[in-house]
């Protein structure tokens, strides 16, 4: 069956978790109720998801973007778990940086630790893994928790990066670079 199908064989029942229905989980940085276009995105996505029957849950980081600062409603040192519309979100904490390359770098790891160590503890397991890029980083989440779970991924790629990053001037550093080409190729 293609992933198509897949999406679109769902019955329409409630948005309550149903060993029934299919699973997905929305592996992403960033997702409301911060503001910005992946955000919205994504969040629009798991809503027709569930129109569609599927269980959706969003695996994220604790809301820090634009100031780089965690929300107020937030603990953050630990992991929390709301609803955001129909959407179960299990959020990370995470080392959070608006400026510097470095920081930026270590705000990006310190989600995919966290991804990967609360994502089994707290998520219910997936049929299937959303992954949305950038960070391209996330990938490195996005494949150990596909084989811990053992489910596809699907990585979607929103922008060219790393190319558009060092084009930009952003990635200067070799060694980042060279992860971030090699995680591209392994995608």
């Amino acid at each position: 069956m293609s992933l198509t199908e897949q999406l679109t064989s769902g019955e329409r029942t409630s948005a309550t978790a149903d060993s029934s229905r299919p699973r997905i989980c929305i592996l992403t940085q960033y997702f409301p109720p911060e503001m910005g276009a992946p955000q919205a995105r994504l969040s629009e996505l798991g809503e027709r998801l569930i129109d569609l029957g599927w269980d959706v849950e969003a695996l994220t980081a604790l809301p820090n973007y634009p100031t780089g600062k965690i929300f107020d409603d937030y603990d953050p040192k630990q992991p929390a778990v709301d609803d955001h519309g129909r959407i179960r979100c299990i959020r990370v904490p995470l080392y959070t940086a608006k400026q510097g390359f470095l920081k930026r770098l270590r705000c990006y790891f310190s989600f995919v630790r966290g991804a990967k160590k609360f994502g089994p503890q707290l998520c219910r397991q997936p049929d299937l893994l959303f992954v949305e890029s950038p960070p391209l980083f996330i990938g490195y989440a996005a494949r150990y928790l596909s084989r811990r779970w053992g489910c596809p991924y699907v990585f979607n790629v929103s922008d060219l990066w790393p190319v558009s990053a060092i084009r930009m001037g952003v990635v200067i550093a070799v060694l980042a670079t060279s992860m971030a080409e090699r995680l591209e190729l392994r995608s």
